[in-house]
């Protein structure tokens, strides 16, 4: 390691897009520039999502961009699933005893997206396995109000995505965390969990967002809205345009 580690993070719930590409060639350039290790973690948290073409296409993608990464899996088949060697039973109960507070919710995704009130913490939910995830009490957390409510523990016993990178980052020593901008909330929820989960390294890290690519009606680009539905042509003429707009886009980073 020279000037610290960042890292690329893909998930393989679907072939993609051209802007996970930029993103890989900005890390790929911020890295050099900064003198940053570079590690590869395939964040295959989603299982009835992921599949094997989603990671093949992946390193299908990183090799015809010819970006350089350190540490991590150098072909589909060195893929692991990182969550089944973490505790997460225990990581959370040290999380407890450091003053995280957490509430059990029966509340599904769109009932919090259409606004509904939760009455879940008044009601004494308990956290069941299929039936109710684990949300943060950002109040008795003496967390930002803004943050209550946010994911923990899904109804389907896995890792929300902010549990996972904080605990993942810090395993791996992340000191650079470089993504979209439309990230930027995540990074500050997550480096306020950290210290919950001793986790240092994410705390202290530098968060650095890159603008997007985004589709010809101003829209971000996402694989759930079909962005990623076929494999992107990854011939020269392609990837030099894409290696164009990574250098714009990372202009100021």
């Amino acid at each position: 390691m020279t000037g610290g580690r960042t890292r690329i993070a893909p998930t393989p719930s679907g072939y993609l897009h051209r802007g996970n590409l930029v993103h890989f060639l900005i890390v790929d350039s911020v890295a050099r520039r900064l003198g940053l290790d570079v590690h590869l973690r395939i964040d295959a948290f989603d299982s009835l999502r992921v599949r094997s073409d989603y990671i093949i296409d992946i390193f299908r993608a990183l090799d015809a961009l010819q970006v350089v990464w350190h540490t991590g899996p150098h072909g589909p088949e060195q893929v692991i699933t990182p969550w089944d060697s973490i505790d997460w039973a225990g990581e959370l109960l040290r999380a407890s005893r450091s003053g995280l507070a957490t509430y059990a919710c029966r509340c599904s995704r769109k009932d919090r997206a259409l606004g509904q009130t939760c009455t879940c913490q008044a009601d004494g939910v308990t956290l069941v396995s299929g039936h109710s995830a684990l949300r943060l009490d950002a109040d008795r957390s003496g967390l930002d109000h803004s943050m209550h409510g946010t994911l923990l523990w899904g109804r389907d016993a896995m890792p929300s995505t902010h549990l996972a990178s904080v605990i993942t980052d810090r395993d791996c020593a992340i000191t650079h965390v470089i993504r979209g901008a439309d990230l930027a909330d995540s990074s500050r929820v997550q480096r306020a969990l950290a210290p919950f989960f001793d986790a240092d390294s994410v705390t202290h890290a530098t968060f650095i967002h890159h603008p997007l690519l985004v589709a010809e009606d101003g829209e971000k680009l996402s694989k759930s809205a079909g962005a990623g539905a076929q494999p992107v042509d990854l011939s020269p003429a392609m990837v030099a345009e894409l290696r164009e707009l990574a250098s714009e886009l990372a202009r100021d980073c």
